[in-house]
């Protein structure tokens, strides 16, 4: 039988995940809503976490994205963002219906797509904007920034979902309710998770051989002497950022290869939109002596309006760049 390993991420992801629940509960019986979150897909889940020996692999890194995914919530109950305005039904639909862990395609992933890009323009500004999730735009950020958010679920609809968003963009101009805009599409649910995991196992297993050989030949420092082979491995900056990079590999590939050449024109001809953010959210669960070690990663990517100015290009870059660190 497998152990989950007691690394302190994984046990602060149930902890965290623990104290969203409570959360929630709070915020249905502070908005009068007769519902046990204990009785919705978010107590479901929390079973599974209590008994994820039970589950494959692969159920487990699904499950592990789908936890980090929910976490995302906590961020928004908080009594320091007031600044933020977001439906609330919205956010009540998206902890109802089905548990499942194939859900990259079910239609609560938009509400969090916005929620998540939300946080990120929260996190850099803290709390000198205001940010509003509750309008007919999917983010407007203090009446002057319009983000439309597209969670795709085809790959054929990629340049039919940018091209919308652009006219959508374009009436909130028209409307005064922005100056400018952005466009940010999801594309989890259309990447090649499995060509990405396997990726990633080869890579695990590679570094791990040779962790194995420098422990033969007592080259290892204490911090990894004291947290074995595996946790260090996990923490190399230098494992990470391969799989980072070939993650955007990927991510980048689909949205250029799906990208019509109207659309890309389309973009670039018209001065409000200064650019596409396009991401993935993506998990894994490693093995090695028995030991699970599950780990969630996000990836995000941008192409930038080729027809701005040499000096508003590079504005927009270092934008959308303090948006993609650490996220």
């Amino acid at each position: 039988m497998s152990q989950v390993s007691t690394e302190f991420s994984f046990e602060n992801l149930v902890e965290s995940y623990n104290q969203l629940l409570t959360n929630i509960q709070l915020f249905l019986q502070k908005n009068q809503k007769n519902l046990q979150v204990s009785s919705t897909k978010l107590g479901t889940y929390k079973k599974k976490l209590e008994n994820i020996l039970e589950l494959d692999n692969e159920e487990i890194a699904n499950l592990i994205g789908i936890v980090n995914k929910y976490l995302q919530l906590n961020f928004f109950l908080q009594d320091d963002t007031p600044n933020l305005k977001f439906n609330k039904e919205d956010f009540i639909k998206a902890i109802k219906g089905q548990s499942v862990l194939q859900d990259t395609d079910e239609t609560y992933n938009n509400f969090f797509f916005e929620l998540s890009l939300g946080s990120r323009f929260i996190k850099k500004y803290k709390t000198s904007i205001e940010i509003n999730l509750d309008s007919i735009c999917d983010i407007i950020i203090d009446n002057k920034i319009a983000i439309e958010c597209k969670y795709i679920h085809s790959e054929k609809k990629i340049s039919d979902n940018i091209s919308y968003a652009i006219d959508q963009i374009n009436k909130r101009i028209e409307s005064n309710l922005a100056e400018f805009g952005f466009i940010a599409i999801d594309l989890s649910h259309i990447i090649d998770k499995n060509k990405i995991r396997r990726f990633a196992k080869g890579i695990f297993n590679d570094f791990l051989s040779n962790y194995e050989t420098l422990e033969e030949k007592s080259c290892f420092s204490y911090d990894i002497k004291e947290n074995g082979i595996e946790n260090s491995l996990l923490k190399d900056k230098n494992f990470i950022q391969i799989i980072q990079s070939y993650i955007n590999h990927e991510l980048e590939k689909v949205f250029y290869s799906s990208l019509e050449n109207k659309i890309l024109s389309k973009i670039n001809n018209n001065q409000s939109i200064k650019a596409v953010i396009f991401q993935i959210n993506e998990s894994f669960c490693f093995e090695n002596n028995s030991q699970l070690f599950p780990i969630p990663m996000r990836a995000m990517n941008y192409y930038i309006n080729q027809s701005q100015s040499e000096e508003e290009y590079k504005l927009t870059q270092q934008y959308l760049h303090t948006l993609a660190v650490g996220i």
